[in-house]
């Protein structure tokens, strides 16, 4: 065993959530930016209610960079087991081949060349405890999050209340400075940094950060996974002796057992070595092992070494008990002045993100300086080396051992497994890309009279992104599907078909391309834009837990006016009542990649046949007067479904414009959704005209 290798391995994957940590506190902090404008005052109540209001977002936004950034999380720990077992076989393989060469060993008994079905058992057993384990970090995260952020708001909130600049007691509002409140949200969001993000929560309550838990569980299975392999091997053999390695600076429960011969089998005796010397073996029932800080412990950096009776050769620790407790104390004292350093730089970043003032940068800056100096000083002092690996903010790595692993197939794989793992536990709902059932009755295909199946019957499924690329091609001049999954290109693909089969009228685009966005995607006369990281993804479980903190800022506000609520907060309340009528947020997002395609070609089409985005495009139509009627009724539509109340059933996003209004109801109709007539009638309209140019 290599326990430099297992130490790089449990660091480089504790990187990786040290990252998706500093991702989340960064992010939130941009929840919680410096207002600049000095002449502003704000309702305390109006600033905690708005604040809550954004919850839903906080949990999509999570949920996001955990599965982009941990996609590859489940590769890399199958790589890392498959390393520990070869490495721990090869080095136990050596000693008892060559006993075994020198007749040590039973008659005739060789080492098999491949690792043994018990060693394989080993791996699938390690493995799926360490896979479950990463699995429990990523909910607890996702958890912890949320509450991190409503702790937050309610720090920010009672600063605000200490420091209050303005109260009007006739009306009981407590209103804040813009100063004041700059230095709450400092405060709050400071304190959420040092909080930081719970990963896991033992047996005895204690909270451990994502990083620590996960590079503690990934160096402890990593060991152990290399030590049953040691064991398993030397156990084929007939032998159960092992000696204990040794390295400076050990553990108090694991000095002791530094070099000693341990019998497996518990049978305390005495045996011989190499030169002839007596070595006492001990019973393992009579070491610490089996205790958590104890041998081959959590975290323990120790592993098994076979000793054959007279063969092996005894080694003795080199460092006495005295100058391995100093070399414990100051290892542990120099990992707390570098979590203390990393704390610093990660505040810096978090300062930067909520838009902070230079002269708050700087100070910041200068105590990112003095944490380094203090580290540096008591390397100084003790003379130890100082590890700058650990000392950094890791900010987007990579997973390691790409030569185990191809990781432009693995991350997209692992990816894919990451977002079932939050399906399977209720996280997040719908797949992130496939296909929809063609509807029975689709009233926007009746107006071109095209029919549903038989389009679909002629596209046929790709297996690669570069076929995927080729076939768009008839759609559009430039294709480039970037990092959208194969399942999501064919769904986009089989969509493109169906539209263009039936508006044979309209257009090639100019390109489909993969564009970073905050949309899931966006199109118009030119161009269809796709966010590779939302197409495909439902946004039901986000808006219903938005609709909560709607509901429990509505609370919020009530309980603390118990006679008449002012003005301004009924107002507010009347907004969050308005928007609780909505029954989903949007149409398009219910029906997976073929629904968002479907909305954006809404947009396509208005725009290539009415001008309603790119009116310049379209000068032939808006002269014959045809143009501005119909983009006048899709506007009265629009208001009419406002003023009756019919809008509360389309979608919350189409109640933004008539823009989205008419792509959310152009997606309802694609996808066989029953509208009422007058909205039915618009899009029939507007549909059949580009069948007239």
């Amino acid at each position: 065993m290599n326990p430099k290798l297992i130490e790089q391995m449990g660091n480089a994957m504790g990187d990786v959530y040290a990252a998706v940590v500093n991702e989340i506190l960064v992010n939130m902090a941009k929840h919680f930016p410096y207002i600049d404008d000095s002449d502003t005052a704000f309702s305390v109540w109006q600033y905690q209610t708005t604040k809550l209001g954004e919850l839903g977002q906080i949990r999509r936004e999570t949920l996001d960079i955990l599965v982009n950034m941990l996609g590859g999380a489940d590769a890399v720990l199958r790589s890392y087991l498959q390393n520990a077992i070869l490495d721990g076989v090869r080095d136990a393989d050596k000693p008892i081949q060559d006993a075994a060469k020198a007749g040590l060993l039973p008659s005739g008994w060789r080492i098999p060349p491949e690792v043994s079905p018990e060693q394989t058992q080993a791996f699938k057993a390690f493995y799926r405890q360490s896979a479950d384990k990463l699995n429990l970090v990523n909910t607890v995260m996702l958890e912890s999050t949320q509450q991190a952020y409503q702790s937050t708001v309610s720090d920010i909130v009672s600063r605000m209340q200490r420091t209050q600049t303005i109260l009007n007691t006739q009306t009981g509002k407590v209103v804040t400075g813009v100063t004041a409140l700059n230095q709450a949200m400092r405060d709050g969001v400071k304190q959420m940094v040092q909080n930081g993000i719970t990963g896991f929560i033992d047996h005895a309550g204690r909270r451990w950060t994502p990083e620590a838990y996960v590079t503690m569980d990934i160096r402890t299975t990593l060991a152990n996974t290399a030590r049953a392999a040691v064991f398993e091997r030397s156990e084929e053999t007939g032998n159960d002796l092992y000696q204990v390695s040794y390295h400076d600076g050990a553990r108090p429960l694991c000095y002791p057992w530094q070099g000693k011969v341990i019998s497996r089998q518990d049978l305390s005796r005495e045996v011989t070595d190499r030169d002839g010397n007596t070595v006492h073996v001990y019973a393992q029932s009579e070491t610490t092992y089996g205790e958590a800080a104890g041998l081959f412990g959590i975290n323990c950096g120790h592993y098994p070494i076979p000793f054959v009776p007279g063969f092996s050769k005894i080694r003795p620790p080199e460092q006495d008990a005295e100058e391995n407790a100093k070399e414990y104390e100051q290892s542990q004292r120099q990992r707390a002045l570098e979590r203390n350093l990393r704390n610093e730089k990660r505040d810096l970043a978090v300062l930067k993100a909520q838009g902070a003032t230079d002269d708050e940068i700087k100070a910041q800056r200068e105590r990112v300086r003095a944490a380094s100096a203090k580290l540096d000083d008591f390397c100084d002092s003790t003379g130890r080396a100082r590890r700058r690996s650990r000392e950094y903010t890791p900010t987007n790595p990579t997973f390691p051992d790409k030569d185990t692993y191809d990781p432009g197939t693995f991350r997209k794989t692992q990816r894919d497994k990451m977002r079932e793992f939050f399906r399977s536990n209720g996280l997040t709902s719908g797949p992130s890309g496939g296909s929809t059932p063609a509807p029975a009755v689709n009233v926007a295909q009746q107006a071109t009279q095209k029919p549903v199946n038989a389009v679909q019957s002629t596209f046929v499924p790709v297996k690669t992104k570069a076929e995927a690329e080729q076939y768009a091609h008839r759609f559009a001049k430039q294709v480039n599907y970037g990092t959208v999954s194969i399942k999501s290109c064919n769904e986009i693909n089989r969509t493109l078909t169906e539209i263009y089969e039936r508006f044979p009228s309209l257009k090639p685009l100019e390109e489909i391309q993969q564009k970073s966005m905050g949309a899931i995607a966006s199109a118009n006369f030119r161009t269809l834009n796709i966010n590779a990281r939302k197409i495909g993804r439902d946004s039901t479980k986000e808006y219903l837990e938005q609709r909560e903190g709607l509901k429990y800022a509505i609370e919020t506000i009530k309980s603390r006016y118990k006679g008449t609520i002012p003005k301004d907060m009924q107002k507010q309340i009347d907004g969050y009542e308005r928007r609780l009528k909505f029954k989903r947020w949007s149409i398009s997002g219910q029906h997976g990649v073929r629904g968002t395609i479907a909305h954006e070609f809404g947009h396509v089409l208005i725009d290539q046949y009415l001008g309603q985005i790119n009116p310049a495009h379209v000068q032939t139509l808006a002269d014959s007067g045809t143009c501005s009627r119909l983009l006048k009724l899709v506007k009265d539509t629009y208001k009419e479904a406002h003023n009756n109340g019919d809008i509360f059933d389309i979608s919350e996003y189409g109640s933004t414009n008539d823009h989205e209004f008419f792509a959310e109801c152009f997606c309802a109709l694609f996808n066989g959704d029953k509208l009422p007539d007058y909205i039915e009638s618009m899009v029939k309209e507007v549909t059949n005209v580009g069948q007239v140019r």
